[in-house]
């Protein structure tokens, strides 16, 4: 939705739904295999990476009356994107590890792991926290010579939202004398890492 009101005002307002699933998240990463089993690769069937259910952004412009100052700002709201809880070991003995996810449920049989009543942990089924910004522009504005001069302040994150993410990803331990895995790190899914904090820009600018 975009308005344009009088006294050069405007405001607008987005929001986007969507729901991505895939196999392979994998097309522009060339860093290495990511699936679980590349031999089976239906097993990893769930959201992609760039699953996201909200994304919602809101608008407003006003070139004030007032000495060709001109104000702008943009507030953001997105939910978190999917991640994989991982396991270090290579349960599957495919060669890739890193890539293996645990089974939570397993019990030890002798020597041996038994994971038929086990379940085994989805690709992507974790969650980043929600993050949002509000973001501010001032600026004004000169005629100098053939074209218009603008000193602008910019304001990102100006509420300083710590937009904290996870960053341990690896669920649980190699496997253990009586645990497959199962007890989770003590950081994974802590959402402790800051995102980018307040920032503010001053910039100039010449049109001719």
């Amino acid at each position: 939705m975009q308005k344009r009101f009088k006294n050069n005002f405007s405001a607008g307002a987005s929001a986007t739904w969507s729901n991505d699933r895939d196999e392979d998240s994998n097309e522009r990463n060339f860093s290495g295999i990511q699936a679980e089993d590349f031999n089976n690769i239906s097993t990893a069937w769930g959201p992609s990476n760039r699953d996201q259910r909200w994304k919602v952004s809101g608008n407003l412009v006003w070139l004030t009356p007032f000495w060709g100052i001109g104000f702008a700002g943009v507030g953001r709201l997105s939910t978190g994107s999917a991640y994989t809880g991982r396991a270090n070991f290579d349960f599957n003995n495919d060669g890739q590890s890193g890539t293996d996810r645990p089974t939570l449920g397993c019990t030890l049989v002798g020597t041996n792991f038994d994971c038929t009543n086990g379940k085994h942990i989805g690709r992507n089924s974790f969650r980043q926290p929600s993050t949002y910004s509000v973001d501010v522009r001032l600026q004004k504005a000169f005629k100098l010579g053939p074209g218009d001069f603008g000193l602008a302040v910019d304001c990102f994150n100006c509420t300083n939202t710590g937009n904290k993410f996870v960053s341990q990803t690896i669920y649980g331990r190699i496997p253990l004398a009586t645990n497959l895995a199962e007890t989770p790190n003590a950081n994974f899914g802590n959402a402790s890492n800051p995102g980018t904090p307040r920032t503010l820009q001053l910039s100039a600018r010449y049109d001719f």
